[in-house]
């Protein structure tokens, strides 16, 4: 069982780490080892041909359940061989992709997501009636949601949420995906308000799709599809966290998909 802040070994089943003949040194790790926690790490050490890796563990102590833990590697040019893998060199600023075999890529546009957030709004004023609803602009539709403070019962309405949420691992940076959040907390206040989210879709996000913490919060028919395939949303063990997370007093309506 790891010890926090020592370096780990994992020993690969089987021979599949070994047969790529690659030196995993500085890939990064996706460590499904504490159940429902899912980690990342660097690889401290690892030679081609071993079927073993070295990690710095700093996740809490905690017992692996071996037969129930997977894991894998990214952030390597060599691993890239399949359609649709991509590796970005920080060095020298050039993109491996590896594209569809039915897409003519003269015909479309590659994009990257430059930035986490495309908004921050705090005090988000009441809506006078039960038709106002916010929305974005139209070059932000296909982006995500901003962080948002202090909501009361502001209604969310028909956005689209294309990757909402990404990790920064092609980049080197293992910290915690910056999330979609939505707080109704008021500063210095126990209460909180809530928010109407209505006919919203969350697409391909890395990560939770969306966080809020609200009092009578409604989410009704919204579409949820590829999102938080990773699952790696923790520093440290704990009880794990889904998809959509929620800390609420009153849920009025939960009709989601």
């Amino acid at each position: 069982n790891p010890t926090n802040g020592k370096t780990c070994t994992i020993e690969n089943e089987g021979s599949d780490l070994a047969g790529t003949g690659v030196n995993m040194t500085d890939a990064v790790a996706v460590l499904n080892i504490g159940k429902w926690n899912t980690f990342v790490a660097k690889v401290k050490h690892h030679e081609a041909g071993d079927n073993k890796f070295t990690y710095e563990h700093t996740f809490g102590s905690f017992k692996i359940e071996h037969e129930l833990s997977r894991y894998f590697l990214e952030d390597k040019v060599e691993l890239v061989d399949i359609p649709e893998e991509w590796h970005f060199d920080k060095n020298t600023n050039v993109l491996t992709f590896i594209p569809p075999t039915d897409v003519d890529m003269s015909k479309v546009k590659l994009r990257g997501k430059v930035q986490s957030y495309a908004m921050t709004i705090t005090k988000f004023p009441e809506p006078a009636d039960k038709k106002h609803r916010f929305s974005l602009p139209p070059q932000l539709k296909h982006t995500h949601l901003p962080r948002t403070y202090m909501l009361t019962n502001s209604p969310f309405d028909s956005l689209n949420f294309m990757y909402p949420s990404y990790s920064k691992r092609m980049l080197g940076d293992i910290s915690l995906i910056e999330r979609t959040d939505i707080n109704g907390r008021f500063p210095g206040k126990s209460c909180c308000g809530g928010f109407h989210f209505i006919n919203n879709t969350f697409y391909g996000s890395d990560g939770i799709a969306l966080a809020y913490h609200g009092q009578g919060s409604v989410l009704e028919h919204n579409y949820f599809e590829y999102n938080d395939w990773t699952s790696a949303n923790m520093m440290r063990y704990g009880g794990g966290m889904a998809t959509i997370y929620q800390i609420v007093t009153t849920m009025k309506s939960d009709r989601t998909l």
